[in-house]
């Protein structure tokens, strides 16, 4: 099974540029004035990989904290 093209595929986004611009003519003078837009990533994928992996971390923590002052403040009812 081949895998689907994607807009990271220089190419594919080529061709994708190509039809736009053939079937609606403002969307074509709009290419033809931009170029292609696709953003380029200037991080490293380690360093976006860390950020990701750190990030979450923090979530998950600031996750418990904020279940752990709930659970506290309901502590009350679960005595009753």
């Amino acid at each position: 099974m081949t895998p689907q093209p994607t807009l990271h595929d220089p190419a594919f986004r080529r061709r994708a540029l190509q039809h736009l611009s053939q079937v609606d003519p403002a969307m074509g003078r709009w290419i033809r004035e931009q170029g292609d837009i696709w953003p380029v990533r200037k991080v490293s994928y380690f360093v976006l990989l860390c950020r990701i992996i750190l990030d979450q971390q923090i979530s998950v923590q600031a996750g418990r904290t904020i279940f752990g002052r709930w659970r506290r403040s309901l502590a009350r009812f679960d005595a009753e």
